[in-house]
């Protein structure tokens, strides 16, 4: 993310957080009015989710992922190699598999983290996937094992 959209984001904020005392000014000593909190409270859960979605950005393996997930094509993959990566995480380790699918014919190359409660993907011999006929680029559908 660019500084200018970081920079966006906190002025608007900010704005949120001069109407925010406005409310507060006008609902305590003007109408003596508890109510004024309540609005507040809504107010700020608005600015504060607004600084969020402006602020925060997911890592483009995150990004990657959904676009396949979303716009990819579902296919049935023969595996041709299973090579480990030598990364491990808490939850399991990573694998790169070389597939192949018939229709259109390509080869894949997909790294992909199997974790421990899955270790027997390394032994299959087809695996469901879902690519993106243009960039070729591949997930293992785990959920359709």
């Amino acid at each position: 993310m660019d500084k200018s959209s970081k920079k966006s984001a906190i002025k608007r904020f900010l704005i949120w957080q001069v109407v925010v005392a406005l409310v507060l000014l006008v609902g305590l000593w003007y109408f003596r009015s508890n109510y004024s909190l309540v609005a507040v409270f809504f107010i700020e859960l608005y600015a504060i989710s607004r600084l969020e979605d402006g602020l925060i950005t997911m890592p483009d393996s995150v990004n990657r992922f959904s676009n396949i997930y979303e716009n990819g094509t579902d296919a049935r993959a023969h595996v041709l190699n299973v090579e480990r990566t030598g990364r491990v995480t808490d939850f399991g380790e990573y694998y790169i598999f070389t597939v192949t699918i018939k229709e259109p014919p390509v080869e894949l190359i997909i790294e992909e983290e199997i974790m421990d409660s899955q270790l027997f993907i390394r032994s299959l011999a087809t695996l469901p996937i879902r690519y993106l006929p243009d960039t070729m680029e591949a997930i293992i559908v785990s959920e359709k094992l």
